[in-house]
C-alpha cells in the first residue's frame, strides 16, 4: 500500500466558495505527494481525533498559508500589547496544528513543513521570526507573494554542505520560487538553518534529533514537473520516510 500522508486542510472565514466557514487548500501539494508515490489525505480541525489521524497516517505535510503566529513568536521589537507582528487574522488552524505537528514529531513519523508549515515547525522549537521579512531584513529582494508568478523562480538559494536537506537535493545550490512575508530571523536549540537566499533569509530548517522534520520557505509542490528534479525529491523523500 502506498504511505499515506496527511495534510492539513487550510480554514476560510467566508470566501468565494461560501459566505460560511469551509476548508480549502491547492491540489498541488497532493499532485506532489502522489507523483513521489504517496496517497495525500486532508486533516480537518478535529482535535479528539488528533491520535487518530497520527496512527493512521504515515507522515505529515503542514502546507502554507495565512495564519497569525504565536504572539511570542515574533521579535521582540515586533510585540506590542500581547500581539506579535503578523499581517494575518487569527486562524483556528494555528492551535489546532501545533497539536498536531507534536503528536506526529512524538510518534516519530516524517514530517514536513512548507511556507507557514516551516515557521510554525521553527517556532515550537524555539525560533523567532519576522511580520516583514523586507523591513526586518532590509533587503533588496522582494519575497512577496504576487511579485513572480510561483510556478517561476525567483532567485537560488544556498544548501548548507552536510545537512539532510543537500543529501535530498543533490546539489547546494537550487532555484526556488517565493511568496512569503513573514520569514524566522532566528534557530531555537536543536534547529539546523540548512538553506538561505542571498539576502541571509532563511529558506530552510531541519529538527537536528528527528530523522525527519524539514521545513522549506518555498513552494516546491509547483515544480512536480520541472527538469529541476530537486523539489520533487523533498516529497519523495518524505513518502520514502513515510514508507520505513
Amino acid at each position: 500500500m502506498k504511505p499515506l500522508i496527511g495534510i492539513t486542510l487550510d480554514w476560510q472565514k467566508d470566501g468565494s466558495f461560501s459566505k460560511r466557514p469551509h476548508y480549502a487548500l491547492r491540489t498541488h501539494y497532493f499532485d506532489a505527494v502522489a507523483a513521489a508515490g504517496g496517497l495525500g489525505f486532508g486533516i480537518p480541525y478535529q482535535k479528539d481525533m488528533i491520535a487518530d489521524y497520527v496512527a493512521r497516517c504515515d507522515g505529515f505535510l503542514s502546507p502554507g498559508g495565512e495564519c497569525a503566529s504565536p504572539a511570542e513568536w515574533y521579535v521582540a521589537e515586533e510585540q506590542k500589547d500581547g500581539q506579535g507582528g503578523s499581517p494575518y487574522d487569527v486562524s483556528p488552524r494555528v492551535a489546532f496544528e501545533l497539536a498536531l505537528t507534536r503528536a506526529f514529531l512524538d510518534a516519530g513519523k516524517p514530517v514536513l513543513g512548507i511556507c507557514q508549515g516551516m515557521q510554525q515547525l521553527g517556532g515550537m522549537h524555539g525560533c523567532k521570526m519576522t511580520g516583514d521579512v523586507h523591513s526586518y531584513l532590509k533587503t533588496d529582494i522582494n519575497h512577496a507573494p504576487g511579485i513572480t508568478p510561483p510556478e517561476n523562480y525567483a532567485y537560488d538559494v544556498t544548501i548548507e554542505k552536510g545537512s539532510r536537506l543537500c543529501g535530498i537535493v543533490g546539489t547546494e545550490t537550487l532555484p526556488v520560487n517565493t511568496a512569503h512575508r513573514e520569514a524566522l530571523v532566528t534557530a531555537g536549540p536543536g534547529v539546523r538553518i540548512s538553506a538561505r537566499s542571498a539576502d541571509g533569509c532563511i529558506q530552510a530548517i531541519e529538527l537536528e534529533n528527528h530523522a525527519f522534520a524539514i521545513g522549506i520557505q518555498w513552494h516546491p509542490e509547483y515544480f512536480i514537473n520541472a527538469e529541476t528534479r530537486g523539489h520533487q525529491k523533498i516529497f519523495e523523500a518524505l513518502v520514502a520516510a513515510a514508507g520505513k
